[in-house]
């Protein structure tokens, strides 16, 4: 069954059209509003403060060929959670994806992550609620794209009775909402004019959401954020993923075991944000990302990567490979600020404690300065061990382009 291959959207498109009553044919007839071309078109309506926003196929066949990676257990523990979320929200509703759902639905939905304003900011919230207290409860809205508007309102404005609870019905700036009530898991849905259908999981996300439709500022008008995906945007990939830096730095420093000096977290937030497109491969999974800075920064980056050598001597056994053109131009960008950094992978200064310690050797003096050419870091699959072959078994390889082959060969024979 087609719903097999729709994991991420089968509990949030689940509740569509259970939610959705009488009234909703209404907005069928109305004009769809001009939005920011060469995006996800959920990003026209996505708040500019998302703090995470996914764009996500709808192809069938990009879902097949998700499920076919990994081993055999994998592939079955993934079938069978598809499964379970099949029969709890279609077949235990009456509804079915390839009838009631695939008829009008888009080529790709977004999935966004709201945190709560009062929460990014630290101010008290204006309607007097009490903020939520976790980053990672950010509310949860769900866009998905109307391509068949007549498709669509024949099948959603068809009542679907709810096994338990009751639909309440509010409006919004001249938009119907449906809100379920009394369930475990409550939804919101309003439809959009002749364009999207809405789903949330908080009545304010629904709002916030609408008001961005409406006119507010989106997650397309975000400064640099059309032109570095339109870098990385391609026909064939599968998902898109977008992280608000400034965002996710405001509300990391409020986790974080030690307060973020104010300058530190400033110059964290000269980042504005992180985009990488996941694109199906037979192999795997590749992916390409790009990073940007906010509009009139003062701090710059030496951009360039040519890593055509490197990646010819990495063996094609290797689960995932990172390189880059020079790994001490590289180190040099990131540990500017990296120490106060509170979503870093790791601590540089952390780093070179640790080698002194254990080798005494400096870092930068010993090792950086003549590690200016290419470098890769790469995960590579090891052989089985025919008595264990259930087992995975990986290795790491680390190789750079040396520049200074007397000051290279002093060091490891150091290290002896």
């Amino acid at each position: 069954m087609l719903a097999k291959n729709k994991p991420s959207l089968l509990v949030t498109i689940g509740a569509i059209a259970i939610l959705i009553g009488g009234g909703v044919a209404a907005y069928f007839v109305l004009t769809a509003r001009r939005t920011i071309r060469d995006v996800p078109l959920g990003a026209n309506i996505v708040p500019q403060d998302a703090l995470l926003a996914v764009s996500v196929s709808t192809s069938p066949q990009k879902w097949q060929t998700l499920q076919q990676y990994g081993t055999s257990q994998s592939q079955a523990a993934f079938e069978q959670l598809l499964m379970q979320g099949r029969d709890r929200i279609f077949t235990d509703q009456g509804y079915d994806f390839e009838q009631d759902i695939q008829p009008w639905i888009g080529n790709e939905v977004m999935m966004a992550w709201l945190p709560d304003p009062a929460l990014v900011s630290g101010q008290p919230s204006p309607s007097g609620d009490t903020p939520r207290q976790s980053p990672m409860a950010s509310a949860r809205i769900l866009l998905l794209p109307i391509a068949n508007p007549l498709r669509a309102q024949e099948i959603l404005t068809a009542r679907k009775s709810l096994n338990q609870g009751e639909i309440l019905e509010r409006n919004y700036r001249g938009i119907d909402i449906f809100e379920t009530q009394g369930r475990l898991q409550n939804y919101s849905i309003a439809v959009l004019d002749r364009e999207f259908l809405l789903v949330s999981d908080d009545p304010r996300a629904t709002d916030r959401a609408i008001d961005t439709y409406r006119g507010d500022t989106s997650l397309a008008a975000t400064p640099g954020y059309s032109a570095a995906v339109q870098q990385i945007r391609n026909s064939q990939a599968f998902a898109q993923v977008y992280l608000n830096i400034p965002v996710a730095a405001s509300l990391a420093s409020m986790t974080a075991a030690q307060p973020i000096p104010p300058e530190s977290l400033e110059q964290l937030k000269r980042h504005q944000g992180f985009a990488t497109t996941a694109i199906l491969r037979d192999n795997g999974i590749n992916f390409q990302g790009i990073s940007w800075l906010r509009p009139n920064t003062d701090r710059k980056l030496t951009v360039g990567n040519s890593t055509d050598g490197m990646l010819r001597r990495i063996p094609d056994t290797a689960i995932m490979t990172l390189g880059g053109s020079n790994l001490k131009q590289f180190w040099s960008d990131y540990n500017q600020g990296a120490n106060a950094n509170p979503i870093a992978p790791f601590n540089p200064q952390a780093l070179a404690a640790s080698l002194q310690e254990s080798i005494g050797m400096e870092l930068q003096r010993d090792f950086l300065s003549w590690m200016d050419g290419e470098f890769s870091l790469s995960v590579i699959t090891a052989i089985s061990n025919p008595d264990t072959p259930q087992r995975f078994m990986a290795g790491l390889i680390f190789m750079v382009r040396v520049s200074d082959r007397n000051a290279a060969d002093t060091a490891l024979q150091t290290i002896r």
